[in-house]
């Protein structure tokens, strides 16, 4: 991200998001929050494969969706 022309503003945590699953009220804080030349946004999670246990492998789906 630091050396793409596209991003002009990158903010790290303390963010969160917050949302209902259907069946219960969820919330998750994302490592980057990424601003991008043509105003869109997006958020970034930042963690091995290997260490994604299962319930943060949803709250990241989630946040990819964003």
């Amino acid at each position: 991200m630091d050396f793409d022309p596209r991003v002009v503003g990158i903010g790290s945590q303390p963010f969160w998001l917050h949302w209902h699953d259907g069946e219960r009220e969820r919330r998750h804080a994302p490592d980057y929050f990424v601003r991008r030349a043509g105003g869109s946004a997006g958020v970034v999670d930042v963690r091995a494969d290997d260490r994604i246990e299962p319930k943060d492998a949803e709250a990241f789906e989630v946040t990819r969706l964003l």
